[in-house]
Formats: C-alpha cells, structure tokens, sequence
C-alpha cells in the first residue's frame, strides 16, 4: 500500500526533520498536521538579526527624538559651561566696581598736600602765637587714614591734642563713654584759663578759644581759599573746606586731651583681641595715651552733679583702631595659632 510505504520511508526519522521534508514537498492539496506545523514555526534567528530587526522596526518618531536629545555628557558640559561664564561676570562686575571704589594715586597726593599744608600752617600758628595751645601734637584719624576710605579722598580728620599731667576723671553717665576732668593741681596748668570753680576743665569755652584760634590761623596765612562750616551742635570739630581741582575737601580739626594714664575700667572687658592679635599686642596697647575730646549728647544744658552735658569730654580710642586695621589680615601679626582664624588672615597686605 502506498501508505506503508510512506511510513516505512521516514520511520527513523524525527518529527522535526520528517516536517521540513513535508514543508518542502509540493503537489499535495491537503497539507498534514505535521506540514503546517512547520510552516507556522518560525526558523531560528541570530542575535545579529535579531539586533538588525529591532532597529528596523523602531518607531521613526522615537528615532528622530533620539537623535535630537542630548546625551548626559553633553548637559554636564553645558552646565559647566554656564558656570564658568557666569564666574566670569562675577569676577568683572566685582573688578569693576573695586576700579571705582580704588582712590586713584594722583588725586591721593594731591588732596593729601593740601590737608598737610592746612594742617601744618594751623600747628605752626598754635605754636607761636598762642598760650595755651602752643604744644598741640597732631594726630591723624578717620578712615582715609585707615586706610578704608573708598572713593574719593574728600574727607580727612586730625586731632590736635594737648597733653594733660595730673588730671582726675570722673564718669559722667553710666556708659562708660562720657567723662569729666578736673585738674589735681591748678597751680600753672595748661589748662587753667578754662578752669571752673571746682577745678573742672570747660570743655564748652575750651572749644571755643580753640575754633577762635584756627579761624585767625587760616586769616593770619592768607589762606582765603578755605572757608569754616557752620559749628555743628554737640561736634568736637572745626570742620574746613576747600576745593582742590575741583574736588570738595572737608577737613575736621578736633580739639583733644591726651591722657597718660590707666585706661578705664570698661576696657578690661570690652577689649577681647587676645586670640585675635595676641597678648602682647594687647599689652603694648594698654600702654599707649587716650584722648578725650568735646562732644556730648543731647542737651547741652543738661546737668549731672553739677556739671552741664557740653563740659563733659568723650573718650576716644582712634589711634588704637587705626593699629588694629593696620594689623589685621597680617600674616606676622595677626591672629594666633590657638585662635581662630579671621576673615583676612593670611591675604595680602593691600587687601
């Protein structure tokens, strides 16, 4: 029978082979359950192909997508990019704005001549043509003088002082920052034109003996150029102006008492720079002069144990502050080695 005959053929045969035979084989009109399961398996494909299908069939909107994105590499180079511009106009912005702030030599050595010449004309009258004034020392304060002026170098200050042996100080008010001064001995003191029953030194009449005395300073030099403000109420200055190619120039001469003796004992707690600038710049300046200088607040009429607010004296400390400006931010003289470090410890001096 044909039909054993078939069998017999592919009787050693497996399943699989005996299908890809009959999925070949043609002429038939009925295929049998083997033929079609051949024909609906798929044939094995290769990691390669599989991989180049994948890629075929991708959605071509995604593929445009893809394409367009940036990879993380580039964002980080963006954003670094970005960074570093905008660094960038930080540190010209920042130049920029110092420039301005920066006094310019020229205008300094300029504006400086005119102050020294004043001051110096002022000092030489004092001490040729006065009593009790003839042994000012000068004194130069403020922030051009340290060095923290910005700008433009308009605005100067200088005490005048007057050195005062054997003077008592009493607190006027409790701050600590008001005092009286009485002489100990009144018997040819400087200061005994200004003296007042209890031995107390005016610090109203000696004020206005002084600003008297620069006003005839600056007429007796022919000075015309430099015209007194206004006395201000309560300022222990004689503020001057002129102008020097074509920059206002303020000048304040104070009026100051220099006073060799222990500091007050507000100090001993308000004085904390010892882990800053160190003991022994604490030291020596403890044993540097104060000086006390006219100035009162608010009334001047004001009265504390018989003594009116405009006679009291302010205590001041600015040669003091200008040194610790001038150490400061000093690698050799400022902050110490148990300390902790400050905010300009270690940058260059002009900084």
């Amino acid at each position: 029978m044909p039909t054993k005959g078939f069998v017999r053929k592919n009787r050693g045969r497996t399943p699989a082979r005996a299908g890809e035979d009959s999925g070949v084989s043609k002429g038939n009109g009925t295929n049998s359950p083997i033929e079609d399961e051949g024909a609906s398996s798929a044939p094995p494909r290769s990691p390669r192909g599989r991989h180049k299908q994948s890629n075929s069939v991708r959605d071509p909107c995604e593929k445009n997508c893809l394409e367009k994105s940036p990879s993380p590499l580039s964002k980080t180079t963006g954003c670094a990019s970005k960074s570093r511009a905008a660094e960038t106009d930080v540190h010209q912005v920042l130049s920029t704005t110092l420039g301005k702030l920066r006094i310019r030599k020229t205008t300094r050595s300029e504006s400086t001549a005119v102050i020294n010449t004043i001051v110096e004309n002022i000092i030489k009258y004092f001490k040729n043509r006065t009593d009790c004034f003839n042994q000012v020392t000068s004194l130069r304060t403020g922030s051009y003088y340290e060095n923290v002026k910005v700008g433009q170098p308009d605005e100067f200050d200088v005490i005048l002082a007057i050195r005062v042996p054997s003077v008592d100080l009493r607190p006027f008010g409790d701050d600590g920052a008001f005092y009286s001064v009485a002489v100990k001995n009144t018997r040819r003191h400087l200061l005994t034109d200004f003296l007042q029953g209890d031995g107390i030194v005016s610090a109203s009449e000696m004020l206005a003996k002084f600003r008297a005395h620069v006003k005839n300073a600056l007429k007796s030099t022919a000075m015309t150029d430099v015209q007194v403000e206004r006395k201000k109420k309560g300022s222990p200055a004689v503020t001057l102006l002129v102008k020097e190619n074509g920059l206002q120039i303020s000048l304040d001469v104070v009026l100051g008492l220099e006073v060799h003796s222990a500091w007050p004992s507000f100090t001993k707690t308000g004085f904390l720079i010892e882990k800053w600038l160190g003991t022994k710049v604490k030291k020596d300046f403890r044993f540097k002069p104060f000086y006390l200088v006219p100035k009162y607040e608010g009334n001047g009429s004001d009265a504390l144990d018989g003594i009116y607010a405009k006679d009291a004296w302010r205590i001041s400390f600015s040669h003091v502050e200008k040194d610790i400006l001038k150490y400061h931010g000093s690698a050799k003289t400022c902050c110490e080695a148990e300390g902790t470090k400050c905010c300009r410890y270690g940058l260059p001096p002009s900084v």
